[in-house]
């Protein structure tokens, strides 16, 4: 029952948090100067187009009643359109949501793996300057955001040495035809492994890049829970 509890009281924390994270950025998109209606117009629609679409956008309404429109199409699995692209924006997410899970998993991953290994080899030389060069490490892997990280291992990686891929999934030289949106699963699955390498590579760097601000948070927590343990009978 504790343990249920806390799972429950967690799940409303997290529902609370999502309710106002919607509400601030609903808020900020409405009051930054710009009006989205002048993207969907040619130049030289009059006042009344703008005014037609703003009634049928619902943009005519006060900033509560338009979020109340919104939550309301969010409840019922309606994110609305995309003003720039002109398509649904669930098929917009939903169509990018494969490739997003399978950067997530590969950076979880690498995270776990780096993290481990400075945890590990932080505690067999506690003590000792490995340790302290480790928690240094550790320190400005995690003061630094991941998209700055993008750009460094872009600038190495991507331009000085030219080790990895900086842009696209694939390469189109391949020539692989894809059945779904999960390329890395599916091209393990149908055992290649070209194309499966060829996927690694230009997932690699933007997955590192997620991963080192992760693997220092990994670290710290693994070594703390190491160094408890050692010190069991």
């Amino acid at each position: 029952m504790q343990i249920l509890r806390r799972m429950i009281a967690r799940l409303a924390a997290t529902a609370v948090t999502l309710v106002g994270v919607a509400v601030i950025v609903f808020v900020v998109i409405r009051v930054v100067p710009g009006n989205p209606i002048a993207m969907m117009l040619p130049p030289g629609a009059t006042d009344a187009d703008i005014q037609r679409l703003q009634e049928l956008y619902g943009l005519d309404k006060s900033i509560p009643e338009q979020f109340l429109i919104w939550a309301g199409g969010v409840l019922q699995g309606d994110f609305g359109t995309s003003i720039s692209l002109r398509q649904p924006v669930s098929e917009l997410v939903l169509g990018r949501l494969p490739a997003t899970l399978e950067l997530s998993v590969m950076a979880l991953v690498i995270a776990v793996a780096l993290g481990g290994a400075m945890a590990l080899t932080a505690t067999l030389y506690r003590g000792t300057r490995v340790e302290g060069a480790i928690d240094v490490t550790g320190g400005m892997a995690l003061s630094v955001p991941d998209f700055l990280w993008g750009l460094v291992l872009i600038l190495l990686f991507g331009v000085l040495w030219p080790l990895f891929h900086i842009s696209g999934r694939i390469s189109p030289s391949l020539g692989f035809e894809f059945q779904s949106n999960f390329y890395l699963w599916e091209s393990f699955i149908r055992l290649r492994f070209d194309v499966w390498a060829d996927i690694v590579a230009h997932m690699f760097m933007p997955a590192l890049a997620l991963a080192i601000p992760l693997a220092a948070i990994i670290s710290q927590l693994l070594k703390q829970s190491l160094k408890e343990t050692m010190h069991l009978d």
